[in-house]
């Protein structure tokens, strides 16, 4: 009874909800407010970055997030959104052709949905390539342009990742 809890509620199907102790809120506004600073908004890193990429998804793809060391997922069937499952990530892991077709493959599977063509990511990745093909799965960057490819760094911290999602390609 203590939180904050907005969501695109629907009975007819899953959607995503967020919350958030009013405890956590007030702490931050208290921290903020010696600056005269407003708070805008706050939200979970991947629903940021879902609100940001959601309508760049083609059709037959999956979303991924990758940050602080974990893949979130948002499986889509039939351009919805069915569930959002989240797993361990570990850069040596993107280097092996069958690690992300093998996980999703899994996560179908669990949900009783079909495995999907395109893998479509943002976030911390350890490579800056657009697109690359993984056995049967293609996985493409949804945020390749925002990335400086001469910059000669392989992976972007997740502060420089959250401020760029408020950059429109």
């Amino acid at each position: 009874s203590d939180w904050q809890i907005h969501a695109e509620w629907d009975v007819n199907h899953p959607f995503l909800a967020c919350a958030l102790p009013n405890k956590l809120l007030t702490q931050i506004e208290q921290s903020i407010s010696p600056q005269k600073l407003d708070l805008a908004s706050v939200s979970p890193f991947f629903i940021a970055c879902w609100n940001r990429w959601c309508k760049n998804l083609q059709d037959n793809a999956w979303f991924g997030v990758v940050n602080a060391g974990f893949l979130t997922l948002a499986a889509i069937e039939n351009g919805r959104l069915q569930a959002v499952r989240r797993s361990p990530f570990l850069p040596a892991n993107w280097h092996d052709k069958q690690y992300l077709p093998t996980l999703l493959q899994r996560e179908a599977l669990r949900l009783n949905l079909s495995m999907p063509a395109v893998l479509q990511l943002c976030g911390s990745l350890p490579e800056t390539r657009a697109s690359e093909i993984m056995g049967t799965l293609e996985c493409k960057r949804l945020d390749a342009g925002l990335i400086r490819e001469d910059s000669g760094q392989h992976a972007r911290s997740s502060q420089l990742t959250l401020a760029m999602l408020g950059a429109h390609a």
